[in-house]
C-alpha cells in the first residue's frame, strides 16, 4: 500500500495513507515521497493480542500445512482486525480529517473490510467515494475474485490457501475444491464480523460486502502473469506484480556489515518469508 501511495504521489495526486495496526511497524511504512499519514493507534485488545505475536508467529512454523490449520489461526487474527475496525470507527478525529479530504478514489486491501489496518473500507460508503479499488497482497484472493465475477476453476487452479500445486489428480482437485471454498468461508465470516459493527452504528441497511466488493472499479493483485499458474480473469483485475521492486542502483545498496557477508561467496540465496511470519521466530533446527 506504501508503494502505491508513492506511485500516486509520484504522478501528482494528493494522496493520504492510513498505515498497519502492527505496533512493531509504526515507524516503518516504507513510504518515501507520501506524507500525508492518518494513524489510529491499536485497540487495546488489539495491542494485547500483539503483545503475544512472538509466541504466535514462531507457531506458524510448526503448523500442520493445511486448510484447516491456516483458517485456526487467521480466525484468531481476525478477531484482531475486528477490535481495530470498532477502534478506527469509534475515532471520531480521524473520521473528521478523512472526510474533509473529499477523495475521489478510496483504495484498500481486501483481505478484510477494515482493510488489514490500512483503510477502513466500509469507510468508503461514509465518504461518499465515487470510485474504489481493491487491493491484495497475495497473488490472488479467491473471495474477492468469487465477488467480482472472477470464473472459479478449482479443478485446475490452486486456491489461495491450497496445499497444492498446478498438477493435481482427482483427490488433489477434490482437495483443492475444499480448500478453496473454507478459504472463502473464512473471509465470509471476517467480513460478517466487521460489517455488524458498522450496522449497529449506521443502521441494519448498511450495505452487505457482496454488494460493496462487486461494485469496484478494479481489484490490484500481487500477480506477475508470467510467472503465476494460468488462469480465468476479467477485465477488473490489474496484475501488479513486482511494483515495490526498486531498479534504483543507488537505493538498492546494502549496509556495509551485510554487504561484506554477501561478498564472502560467489553467489548467494536470500529467501525472504514476508512481513507476517517473520524469519527472526524461526526456530533454530529450521536455520
Amino acid at each position: 500500500m506504501g508503494t502505491i501511495a508513492d506511485v500516486l504521489t509520484e504522478a501528482g495526486h494528493n494522496t493520504v495513507l492510513m498505515p498497519v495496526l502492527d505496533p512493531d511497524l509504526d515507524r516503518h511504512t516504507g513510504l518515501r515521497l507520501t506524507t500525508n499519514v492518518i494513524k489510529v493507534a491499536s485497540d487495546s485488545r488489539t495491542a494485547a493480542m500483539f503483545a503475544q505475536k512472538e509466541k504466535f508467529t514462531t507457531r506458524l512454523w510448526s503448523l500442520n500445512p493445511s486448510a484447516y490449520g491456516m483458517i485456526k489461526v487467521a480466525l484468531h487474527t481476525a478477531q484482531s482486525f475486528t477490535y481495530q475496525c470498532e477502534k478506527v470507527l469509534n475515532e471520531e478525529a480521524a473520521i473528521s480529517t478523512l472526510k474533509a479530504w473529499h477523495f475521489d478514489v478510496g483504495i484498500a486491501e481486501a483481505f478484510d473490510i477494515c482493510g488489514f489496518g490500512e483503510y477502513c473500507r466500509r469507510l468508503f460508503e461514509i465518504f461518499n467515494v465515487s470510485s474504489t479499488i481493491a487491493v491484495t497482497s497475495q497473488v490472488q484472493a479467491d473471495h474477492v475474485s468469487k465477488a467480482i465475477g472472477v470464473p472459479g476453476a478449482p479443478s485446475y487452479v490452486p486456491g489461495s490457501i491450497s496445499t497444492k500445486g498446478d498438477t493435481m489428480g482427482i483427490m488433489d482437485r477434490l482437495r483443492n475444491l475444499v480448500e478453496t471454498h473454507l478459504g472463502n468461508k473464512f473471509h465470509e465470516t471476517l467480513y460478517n464480523m466487521e460489517i455488524a459493527l458498522f450496522r449497529e452504528k449506521f443502521g441494519a441497511k448498511f450495505k452487505g460486502h457482496g454488494e460493496i466488493l462487486s461494485q469496484i472499479s478494479y481489484f490490484f493483485t500481487n500477480s506477475n502473469p508470467y510467472l503465476d499458474y494460468p488462469h480465468p480473469t476479467i477485465h477488473k483485475v490489474i496484475d501488479i506484480g513486482g511494483i515495490a521492486v526498486s531498479l534504483d542502483a543507488e537505493r538498492n545498496k546494502l549496509p556495509q556489515n551485510l554487504d561484506e557477508i554477501l561478498k564472502l561467496r560467489e553467489t548467494n540465496v536470500v529467501i525472504s518469508f514476508g512481513t507476517v511470519v517473520k524469519a527472526r521466530y524461526m526456530p533454530e533446527n529450521y536455520r
